[in-house]
């Protein structure tokens, strides 16, 4: 078939050759485009041999469907004048195919230029490795357009077959982005670029011939010129034509024509050197001094691939005065010069024209001026001191200074002068008396001046006395002192006072530092020293200390009444457990009182912390317990004590959730109501809404409250359960149906089916959870769920529940294994999702576990497995270091940011707990504000598995345990299997790691956590499986203690992560319409993107990245104002 497609197409052209020939050029028609193809005269004589072929792209103008248009410049044009379509290279001669394509539209994409391209290579004997594109303007945008329209690094479908691209005044082609990365492909396919752009039309043809040289050197030219006034014109003087010649420029160290350098080029031959440029060399500067006033220039230069052809000398700046006597010879001589610097420039050319340049200077110097000595200010010195420095200089301003001398002129014969020959000395054993030294300076021609100098010499002076006065102590909140000093001179007087603080806080404020009785104001804690210098009227100095002494104010003392207490007659005494701290003190007394409730309720010792209350009576009491510690500070707390009548046991209370409802989307929300719950003997303490079945996760508002909404996010029948707690514990239960219908006239859509990301377990763990819980139908509901095993072998392997939803799957043996869920709408249509288990084999050591309890300090849980860790209340709590499960010393501790105080669950409470021993889960901390574990010693780079316990005897409690950008809440509520669980936990690089602990209502649990060290690299289980992290998003458990991480269906998925050539991205229902993909180098430098409009559920986006190089990259993904960024690395 190919043959019969070649001999037609021939046929064709022979045709329509007969009917339109130009000047050796023939008109035809490339499926829409006009295009003259010249054919060399040899063409006929040689049916096997190939030719070298220049395809031509027109201007903007020439664009259309006039095809004379398109040889009114160009090859063609030259054709059209008498261009046979050959040239000599060489002393050989070379045939050309030319064909200048005409296209019918402006700016064509490049697979419809490739279309053409593969029609013309079809219909000619097209040299493969000798095709070149070339263009003027917008002919030039579509050559370099062409060449780097491939995805970055390859494969080259475009840039692979082009030769060479010679664009003129070409229009900047970039349309592929990243500009002008994406000329790196034909740089790397073998290919050269020849950019020609006017002084005056800025084209930025230099920044793509500057990155392909970058990428490859010498893979591109860059020429500018200036015809016809430097703008957007004068084609001819490039192409030739219109009675013209084609201009010759110097390529590759070669004067030739556009034409001559094609020929020249070869598809993936190594770029030529280039000629070198010649080497300049002006001489050494040279100085010289008036009344000399000429010089000899001794230039030179050269050529280390070919010869010097010209020299020539300027005075590029100086005074007006010097003569060039001979500019075009290497040595000349510089002649008339006067004082100052002259810079003279040699610049040398080369027999190709290339030129070098190299300056030097000439300084010509005024007549010599004698210099000026300085022998510094006279000098006082006081005896015992009895030597100084001299600290001489001289200057000459038109030279320098070549010698100093030092000499005593007068004085005592005492004092030596150390180093007279420099200009600074020392003087030493000096004696009482006036001495007078003289300094002689000497410049470089011989020219001297002197300078005196005089130096007294007193007799010895004593020191005066300091005195600071006595130390002080006070306590906040006073905050000001005075600072009483003396000071006293035996043979003068005291001339000046100065306070300074020498030590303490940055608080406190001296008043009047130079006077010797000042006030210091605005002290804080701590202790502070002051020194009081003294100094007399000789300068002589002494120093005295105080220290003052600033204790804290008092802070008052903590009181804590205990829990409150419930009895039921005929009980009717208590015993009441206060106790006080006072963190910088000590508790003085106590005082109970009772400050409300029946006649009755006698305190037997209110003076103590502990007491027994008597003689209580059916009610409500509120006792008060005062601390007052031993500076009479105090505080107060309340606790409640409620007796309960014997006429019966208490009654539950009676949960009222409203009547059963319905809607019909696209309504699909409902305001539950549950405040006409009721308790006949008490009162309702707490409400918690819950979804108990439906086809997909409702979305409840604030389920703890009494009135909220609810959302349902498809069709379906949802059960609501209200639970009501009373002020006894009790709890009553109501449950409506809320039954969601289709919307009318609405076709059927095919279920989604979402089996969940691929899992890793490791032996001796060998069951895991298949939750399909996800998967959901837009406009139904989901009817049937199928689970069955397609890939690894089937022995040992059991699906405990194949018609569920969500299964437990238990494994033998290690290996691979495919579990697909198929997923049936209320309608019968159905779809299917794949999922990989893979069981690793059981590690040959056993993983180091650390497990931690707290306590309150009083009831530590004993078993040599766990830790006790006692919690203090109020303030940062710090544990020791950890012992492993083994009895072995880890190197991790841990702190506690805060803790209100420590809750007693009772000795009995959660004996049926499976996630912890029950004594764990007794105790709790618990706070009300945000705050924080930190873990010291981990190691870096290990990974590890955590687990968090919490409990609490009441209703209305979450606990979310954060860890970076993952959390896990766990819902404290009578808890005894809820646990938040982190698998692959890294620290930073010193080996820490911040646990965050906040909470759903007022008040937040910590029980205690477990560590596991792994033994093998878990992470794989988060990089294998493609696992994104979702910033700030709980997700919805389907299993108890698992990873907290963005489902793929919901959000994005990057994979895989680290990548090597290949990195992908699957979008996920969160994005919709039109979306921008960039992958970022880490310093934001972007190096691919692409831009789509999302219409299905998923799409998967591919990126090449073969060529980049190992690091760390950003990749991001930008749907309706939103940027979601993944940091993505390359092995």
């Amino acid at each position: 078939m190919k043959k019969v497609f070649r001999l037609s197409a021939i046929v064709f052209v022979l045709f329509h050759l007969s009917l339109r020939v130009q000047s050796q050029q023939s008109l035809i028609n490339v499926t829409g485009w006009n295009a003259y193809v010249h054919l060399p005269s040899s063409y006929a004589s040689n049916p096997t041999k190939n030719y070298p072929t220049i395809i031509f792209f027109p201007g903007l103008g020439e664009v259309g469907t006039n095809a004379n248009a398109v040889i009114s410049n160009g090859p063609g044009a030259y054709i059209a004048m008498g261009w046979n379509g050959n040239v000599n290279v060489d002393g050989n001669t070379v045939e050309f195919i030319v064909i200048s394509l005409q296209t019918a539209q402006s700016y064509p994409v490049e697979s419809t230029m490739n279309d053409k391209l593969q029609i013309l290579k079809g219909l000619y004997r097209i040299d493969p490795n000798k095709l070149y594109l070339t263009g003027l303007s917008h002919g030039g945008w579509c050559s370099s357009t062409f060449v780097s329209g491939d995805n970055y690094g390859g494969p080259y479908t475009f840039a692979s077959q082009i030769a060479a691209v010679v664009t003129v005044e070409g229009v900047q082609p970039a349309d592929n982005q990243p500009y002008p990365n994406m000329m790196d492909n034909f740089a790397w396919s073998g290919g050269r670029y020849l950019g020609f752009e006017q002084v005056n039309d800025f084209r930025d043809t230099r920044t793509v011939v500057d990155r392909m040289n970058l990428t490859v050197p010498n893979s591109a030219i860059y020429v500018k010129t200036n015809f016809g006034g430097g703008g957007h014109c004068c084609w001819s003087y490039f192409y030739g034509g219109q009675g013209r010649q084609p201009e010759n420029f110097t390529l590759d160290g070669i004067s030739q024509n556009i034409y001559q350098w094609m020929a020249r080029q070869t598809k993936g031959a190594t770029p030529p050197a280039g000629n070198q440029a010649p080497i300049a060399n002006a001489g050494n500067d040279i100085t010289l001094q008036l009344p000399a006033n000429s010089t000899t220039l001794v230039g030179s230069g050269t050529d280390n691939d070919g010869n010097i052809a010209s020299y020539l000398w300027t005075k590029i700046s100086g005074p007006a005065a010097g003569t060039i006597t001979n500019p075009a010879s290497a040595t000349t001589t510089l002649t008339g010069l006067v004082q100052g610097t002259y810079q003279l420039q040699l610049k040398v050319t080369d027999n190709i024209g290339a030129v070098s340049t190299d300056n030097m200077t000439v300084t010509v110097l005024a007549a010599n001026q004698p210099p000026v000595a300085l022998a510094g200010n006279d000098q006082t010195l006081q005896l015992p001191a009895n030597s100084t420095t001299l600290v001489g200089s001289g200057t000459d301003t038109d030279g320098t200074i070549a010698s100093y001398l030092w000499t005593k002129i007068s004085g005592p014969a005492a004092g030596t002068i150390t180093s007279p020959a420099y200009a600074t000395t020392t003087i030493t054993g000096l004696a009482q008396g006036v001495y007078q030294y003289q300094l002689k300076v000497t410049d470089n021609k011989g020219a001297t001046a002197t300078d005196n100098i005089t130096v007294t010499v007193n007799a010895a002076n004593q020191v005066p006395a300091a005195n600071a006065g006595n130390d002080i102590s006070i306590q906040l909140p006073v905050n000001n002192i005075t600072l009483a000093g003396s000071g006293s001179d035996a043979d003068g007087t005291v001339a000046s006072y100065l306070w300074a603080k020498v030590s303490g806080p940055a608080a406190g404020t001296i008043i009047s530092p130079g006077s010797a009785i000042t006030t210091v104001t605005g002290l804080s804690q701590g202790n502070y020293q002051f020194q009081l210098k003294v100094t007399d009227n000789n300068g002589a100095t002494a120093t005295d200390n105080i220290i003052v002494i600033v204790k804290a104010a008092n802070q008052p003392p903590l009181a804590d009444a205990g829990n409150n207490i419930i009895i039921t007659l005929p009980t009717n005494n208590v015993v009441v457990y206060g106790v006080g701290t006072d963190l910088d003190g000590s508790v003085a007394s106590y005082l109970w009182t009772k400050i409300s409730g029946p006649s009755g309720g006698n305190i037997t010792s209110p003076g103590s912390g502990t007491t027994s209350i008597t003689g209580l009576t059916q009610g409500t009491y509120q006792y008060q317990l005062k601390v007052t510690d031993n500076q009479g500070a105090s505080a107060t707390d309340v606790m409640i004590l409620q007796v309960n009548g014997t006429i019966s046991a208490n009654q539950p209370p009676v949960a009222i959730a409203g009547n059963d409802m319905t809607v019909t989307l696209p309504t699909n929300q409902v305001n539950v109501n549950g405040s006409s719950s009721y308790d006949a003997d008490g009162f309702i303490t707490a409400y918690n809404w819950i979804m108990i079945s439906g086809p997909a996760q409702a979305q409840i508002t604030n389920e703890w409250l009494a009135q909220t909404t609810i959302s349902f996010p498809v069709v379906g029948v949802y059960l609501i359960r209200l639970d009501v707690g009373d002020n006894s514990g009790a709890i009553g239960r109501d449950t409506i149906s809320v039954i969601v219908n289709q919307a009318a006239a609405e076709s059927n859509t095919p279920p989604i089916a979402l089996a969940g990301n691929d899992i890793i377990l490791q032996l001796p763990a060998n069951t895991t959870l298949l939750n399909g819980a996800n998967s959901y139908d837009a406009d139904g509901i989901i009817s049937s769920y199928t689970w069955t095993q397609v890939g690894g072998t089937a022995q040992g392997v059991n699906i405990t529940s194949p018609s569920n939803s969500s299964t437990s799957v238990s494994f033998t043996n290690a290996g691979t294994y495919t579990f697909r869920l198929k997923v049936t709408d209320n309608t019968g249509v159905f779809s299917t999702d794949d999922i990989i288990v893979t069981v690793i084999a059981e590690p040959t050591a056993s993983d180091k576990i650390i497990n931690v309890n707290l306590t309150n300090a009083v009831y530590n849980y004993n078993n040599p497995e766990w830790n006790n860790w006692a919690i203090s209340e109020q303030i940062n709590s710090g544990s020791s270091v950890f012992k492993y499960s083994n009895g072995t010393q880890s190197n991790i501790r841990a702190t506690l940011s805060y803790s209100a105080r420590m809750v007693d669950n009772g000795s009995s409470y959660a004996s049926g707990a499976t996630i912890c021993p029950s004594d764990v889960l007794r105790f709790n901390s618990l706070s009300s504000i945000n705050r924080y574990i930190l873990l010291y010693g981990l190691v870096p780079g290990k990974t590890y598995d955590m687990s968090f316990f919490a409990s609490r005897a009441i209703l209305g409690g979450k606990t979310i345990i954060v860890i970076g950008t993952r959390r896990d809440t766990i819902v404290t509520d009578y808890n005894t299997t809820d646990y938040a669980k982190f698998i692959n936990v890294t620290s930073d690089a010193n080996g820490t790691l911040r646990i965050g602990l906040t909470q759903v209502g007022t008040w937040q649990y910590i029980a205690g956590f477990s560590i596991k060290e792994n033994l093998w690299d878990s992470k794989i289980s988060l990089l294998e499986n493609n696992f994104v992290i979702q910033p700030n998003t709980e997700i919805s458990k389907t299993s108890k203690g698992e990873i907290a991480v963005d489902a793929a269906e919901n959000g994005n998925v990057v994979f895989p992560n680290p990548f090597k050539n290949k990195l992908s991205i699957l979008i996920g229902k969160g994005v919709s319409g039109n979306y921008k993909i960039v992958l970022n180098a880490a310093t934001g430098a972007v190096l691919w993107s692409r831009q789509a409009n999302k219409t299905t559920a998923a799409i998967t986006e591919n990126i090449n990245t073969a060529k980049l190089p190992s690091g760390i990259y950003l990749l991001q993904v930008i749907n309706n104002g939103v940027t979601q960024t993944y940091k993505v690395i390359k092995n």
